[in-house]
């Protein structure tokens, strides 16, 4: 099963909130809008029965509610969860009741229901699921100390790893359990001779001398596979071998992400070998996956994560907090959970856009346009954005608000460069859609009317010319969602700022020549940017 949609009530920031939950989600948002707690709503309902604190509660005198929706059923879950299905579908809910002690202390317990047929019926947790339905879930916190992550421990992801490794028949341990039974028989002889009997007749001896009648015995636990390593420590060679822990904190966390990633690998494939169980969904959160890690790195990372969402054998969701644009793609709009909190009494809430908004060669180009860009990624992240046409454009506006004492950094103003004019309205689309539901986005547009000069050799040519920039311009305009947050560079950029550069090396001639412009701007820019920023 995968879980495909979710709602929360009364946690931490979270007044009410619901959203689609799709393969890979990355939830994008400003410092303490409430990102971290989406995650943590999502282990309540799986994973928690107590909430941790008093804290979790928004307001005390009502309950925490969680629901989640699953669909795509495996057929052994269906056949488990016969009793309990909304026709395909697989409603869980969890509330978080408050509880005042007399000692002024605080307390809480949890109910759990499933819904059908829009009745919530209570419970128990074993009678849904009993460790063998509801997805897995793993968290990787921001700050996640390596030492405890690899301890060989049922807890933690690597113990788990290892759990399934020394399991596996893929590998051949033939040898290794011949030498363990020879060491475990020699281990427990009893005989006169026997290592651990002399020892424990040595030891007793004496103590008898203080302790009449004191008899000893050494017994030693059967050594299993996953025994023998109980004391191994991790090396990674990287030109210095050395400890794991004593590499840096990117290269610990790749290690981190690994052992998970295989671990939900070797899972399925366990699974699918045992008692006709189907495989089983991992569901990994991560919080800010891209610390430590250089942007190659982060983008490696988020291609790693499309690629294993991607294979359907194994059955991963992954859900992630971020500040980089190397972990987010405009291209990949499905993925993005856009995470605000405009108020308190508002509370924390995810905008998504989950439709298909392009189809056939509109959504090719707009793939090929955004494809590794993090500076047009960087719109997701800003408070007002900038469409324009080209770089020529992209590396001269700047200078222009500068001029007016506006900075775009201090301003957190983004400057998204579309590749042409052509491309802007495929930007709109996507901004207009993901402001359908809250009005996050604050876009202005700065275009070109295109409208050749009166003297044109090529009548001809220059109506088509007239005729084709119209049509880009309309839809422009069609597509504005506020019609006054546009500017028009009539007839060009160039000639509208008198600059005299010709057509090679636009962008760094139009920058040169607007820092050395000694006269005014015009009037009718100065005014725009001024009313908006």
């Amino acid at each position: 099963m995968k879980i495909k949609h979710i709602s929360i009530k009364n946690f931490r920031s979270i007044v009410e909130c619901d959203f689609e939950f799709n393969d890979l989600l990355a939830l994008v948002g400003e410092n303490n809008n409430g990102k971290s707690n989406i995650i943590d709503a999502i282990e309540m309902l799986l994973v928690k029965n107590k909430a941790n604190n008093d804290y979790d509660f928004y307001d005390k005198s009502k309950n925490i509610e969680i629901e989640i929706l699953f669909n795509k059923l495996t057929d052994f879950e269906r056949t488990k969860l016969t009793n309990y299905l909304d026709n395909d579908d697989f409603i869980l809910k969890k509330e978080f009741i408050y509880e005042a002690k007399e000692n002024g202390e605080s307390d809480s317990k949890s109910i759990m229901y499933y819904v059908k047929n829009g009745e919530t019926n209570k419970t128990k947790a074993q009678n849904i699921f009993a460790g063998e339905t509801l997805p897995e879930f793993y968290k990787v916190p921001a700050v996640k100390e390596l030492k405890d992550e690899t301890k060989i421990a049922t807890t933690t992801y690597f113990g788990k790893f290892l759990d399934l490794l020394f399991e596996s028949d893929d590998y051949d341990f033939e040898n290794l359990d011949n030498l363990l039974d020879q060491i475990n028989t020699e281990l427990k002889r009893n005989d006169e001779d026997a290592p651990l009997r002399k020892g424990a007749k040595e030891v007793e001896g004496v103590m008898c001398e203080q302790f009449k009648d004191c008899y000893l015995k050494f017994e030693v636990d059967t050594l299993k596979r996953k025994g023998l390593i109980s004391q191994m420590e991790i090396f990674a060679n990287d030109g210095c071998n050395t400890p794991l822990s004593n590499k840096g904190h990117g290269t610990q966390r790749a290690f981190i992400f690994s052992i998970l990633l295989l671990y939900a690998q070797k899972l399925n494939k366990k699974l699918q070998n045992t008692d006709g169980k189907d495989k089983k969904d991992i569901i990994i959160a991560i919080e800010e996956p891209e610390i430590y890690l250089h942007p190659h790195q982060q983008r490696i990372i988020y291609n790693l994560f499309k690629k294993l969402i991607g294979t359907e054998t194994e059955q991963i969701q992954i859900i992630y907090t971020t500040h980089s644009s190397f972990m987010i793609n405009i291209g990949d709009y499905k993925y993005l959970g856009l995470v605000t909190k405009n108020s308190i009494v508002e509370g924390t809430k995810v905008t998504q856009c989950i439709e298909d908004i392009f189809d056939g060669d509109d959504r090719e180009e707009f793939k090929m346009v955004c494809q590794f860009d993090p500076e047009r990624n960087e719109m997701f992240f800003a408070d007002k954005i900038i469409l324009c046409e080209g770089d020529t454009e992209k590396y001269s506006l700047p200078i222009i608000f500068d001029k007016l004492g506006i900075n775009l950094i201090d301003k957190r103003i983004s400057m998204v460069e579309c590749g042409s004019k052509s491309i802007i309205p495929l930007f709109q689309k996507v901004l207009n859609k993901f402001n359908e539901k809250e009005g996050k986005f604050d876009y202005y547009v700065f275009y070109d009317l295109d409208i050749p000069p009166k003297k044109y050799k090529d009548e001809k040519h220059k109506q088509e010319l007239i005729k084709e920039a119209e049509q880009i311009n309309k839809t422009i305009d069609d597509l504005m969602m506020d019609d006054d947050k546009k500017f028009i560079f009539s007839p060009d950029f160039e000639r509208y700022l008198s600059l005299d550069i010709g057509e090679d090396s636009k962008p760094y001639k139009a920058r040169k020549k607007i820092l050395e412009l000694e006269k005014d701007l015009p009037k009718e820019i100065v005014q725009f940017i001024k009313k908006y920023f």
